[in-house]
């Protein structure tokens, strides 16, 4: 494939479930790499008809005129029409209603591809993420689980094995509209990956870009750039698969009812160049956010030895015992070949995610770092706090299990139903040992998947949103850093600013060139005509 031939210059470098006990503490994992236990949301909660058609009204003249064509492919393909596949970009900045536009596409999609599915429980519209915490707040799935692709992806692109492929067109035979959100993560490595796989469940025989599914997605380049990939809008030497094929859709109008003034700040933040003279009123805006020090909400910093640092001082003040939980890791005996206990630590590949060593205590505030069950909410990135610590009865092996109170009631409510819970325990999930394969030689790291998260990057909460928040400036390093953190809260009011610096707050000029070379999606002659139709569409 060619596009897979261009970009193979492109060098690019998990699950067994641990049964936490007493005894099988000492096991020694499989020398064999076990598939990842996948979960998957496939289907969210499906709106009645009502809930859809209340859900279209709201939305805006920018918003159905791109509803309203893609409603259209929709009609035609059930008519059997066999229009060409869309390949559609869809971006704004705050609080231009991207999301909720993406609701309803799914809603009217999923209705009225219905009747071209073998079986009622098919899927024709997929709603994906790159992330475990974006999907699991879409009630979606991730890029990864879905088309079984590997937490590392490196080219030339590595087709799927038959018996997994098998299973993946049983499950996607009626697939018509692939719809990936926060696409500014999504690297050109893992984006030719999901063409790949989509030609293959789809068994297309010449290029086929995406194996002639519809691809819509959706998000905001000037967001930060995936952290070791390239951005998909950046131009190749031959094939590119997003440049080539998209059109773009940009929603402008800020429909964000709770504080359009603030959406509006940030929106001139987003394309705000370095060197730019910025407002004064935005600058006095920001400067009133310096209201101090909030040690009960979300910190986020720019860099890795901030957040350690602030994590530290907080488990210190907060927990009166602590425990220092070392990793267990597993390399290959030069001897027998057989993987044994190692003294040190390996060498981990940059994507695996568990610790070296994690330092505890009950009370502190914890992070998955580790996609445990999606289904269940168990997933890279969601908060809570320590409430116990199982200590096994041999002093010098880690604990036997950690118990957390996650924020949001519904992470772990199937694991709690299917585990005995002490009753002063009632709410907290029973969280045991992960393991992942911590390099390319297979070798294996045994730790709990859980980092003190008090504070975190602005890489880790980007696709977040909280009430309230406080942000440093303090060695901003790239553009789009400073733009995120200060939108992860949904209001001025819920911002506290420290080490404020004007001259932080940069985009990447790159970016607009790029995305203003696209071809449109809408049309002016098109946007009336359908603006025109509106009333009698949504009636019907």
């Amino acid at each position: 494939m060619e596009v897979e031939r261009l970009e193979s210059k492109e060098e690019y470098s998990e699950m067994m479930q641990v049964v936490s006990s007493e005894h099988e503490q000492d096991v020694i994992p499989d020398l064999a790499v076990r598939n990842e236990q996948v979960c998957h949301i496939e289907k969210s909660n499906v709106m009645n008809r009502q809930e859809g058609l209340s859900l279209v009204k709201t939305l805006n003249q920018e918003q159905l005129s791109i509803f309203y064509k893609i409603r259209q492919w929709c009609l035609e393909k059930v008519a059997g029409n066999n229009p060409e596949p869309l390949h559609v970009f869809i971006t704004g900045g705050a609080g231009t209603g991207k999301s909720h536009l993406i609701k309803a596409i799914q809603y009217e999609a999923s209705r009225l591809l219905a009747p071209t599915c073998h079986s009622p429980d098919n899927i024709s519209v997929l709603l994906t993420a790159p992330t475990g915490i974006a999907a699991y707040n879409l009630q979606a799935a991730t890029i990864h689980s879905t088309f079984s692709i590997g937490t590392s992806v490196s080219l030339p692109y590595t087709p799927l094995g038959e018996e997994k492929l098998n299973t993946l067109r049983a499950k996607y035979i009626d697939l018509q509209i692939l719809i990936i959100d926060e696409i500014s993560m999504v690297d050109k490595r893992l984006f030719t990956y999901i063409h790949g796989r989509l030609r293959q469940i789809k068994q297309s025989g010449d290029f086929s870009p995406f194996g002639n599914v519809s691809i819509i997605v959706v998000g905001d380049f000037f967001q930060l750039s995936p952290v070791m990939g390239r951005p998909l809008y950046k131009e190749e030497v031959g094939i590119n698969l997003f440049t080539d094929y998209f059109k773009i859709a940009e929603l402008k109008t800020v429909v964000r009812q709770s504080d359009t003034s603030f959406a509006d700040l940030l929106n001139r933040l987003r394309v705000r160049s370095k060197g730019t003279p910025m407002l004064d009123d935005d600058i006095a805006t920001l400067k009133r956010c310096e209201t101090g020090e909030d040690p009960d909400v979300l910190h986020i910093f720019t860099k890795n030895e901030l957040v350690s640092h602030y994590n530290l001082k907080m488990l210190n003040s907060v927990c009166e015992d602590t425990v220092t939980i070392c990793a267990r890791d597993f390399g290959f005996d030069k001897q027998t070949g057989k993987l044994t206990e190692l003294k040190g630590y390996l060498h981990k590949s940059k994507q695996a995610s568990l610790e070296e060593t994690i330092i505890l205590g009950v009370n502190a505030r914890v992070m998955l770092c580790k996609n445990v069950d999606l289904a269940d909410g168990l997933v890279n990135g969601v908060c809570g706090f320590v409430t116990y610590i199982v200590r096994n009865p041999q002093e010098k092996l880690p604990p036997l299990a950690i118990y957390v109170k996650f924020d949001d009631d519904r992470v772990g409510a199937q694991r709690r139903r299917q585990t005995r819970t002490p009753a002063d325990l009632t709410g907290s999930t029973r969280i045991e040992p992960e393991e992942e394969q911590a390099n390319k030689k297979g070798e294996k790291r045994r730790q709990f998947p859980l980092r003190l998260a008090w504070a975190c990057t602005v890489h880790k909460v980007q696709g977040v949103t909280v009430d309230k928040a406080v942000v440093s400036l303090k060695k901003v390093f790239t553009a789009g850093q400073a733009y995120v953190a200060l939108s992860r809260v949904r209001s001025l009011e819920g911002l506290i600013i420290q080490d404020f610096d004007k001259k932080a707050i940069y985009c990447n000029d790159s970016i607009r060139p790029a995305i203003e070379s696209m071809p449109p999606f809408i049309v002016e002659s098109m946007r009336w005509r359908l603006e025109a139709h509106v009333l009698t569409l949504v009636v019907f």
